[in-house]
């Protein structure tokens, strides 16, 4: 099976290897435990796009992976949830 990162974003962003579709490893979780949780709100699109981005690399650690999958819950038209 292909070495692959999973993102997910909802109030927050988590990343993770996955595996013969499961989590292989830890989640990498922006904004950590603690943090403000209304972070995401706040920040531009590109702000966004280079987080996800910090994720995935953080995720990978490293290693080569086969692809991508990012998971924004709800309809998106036009840049609006």
């Amino acid at each position: 099976m292909p070495r692959l990162i999973g993102v997910i974003a909802v109030d927050y962003f988590a990343a993770g290897i996955v595996e013969d579709d499961r989590i292989a490893g830890p989640l990498h979780v922006f904004p950590e435990t603690g943090e403000r949780s209304d972070i995401l709100c706040t920040m531009h699109a590109e702000e966004i796009a280079q987080q996800i981005s910090r994720q995935i690399e953080t995720a990978r650690q490293g290693e080569a992976v086969e692809g991508v999958g990012i998971g924004f819950p709800g309809i998106i038209r036009d840049g609006i949830v």
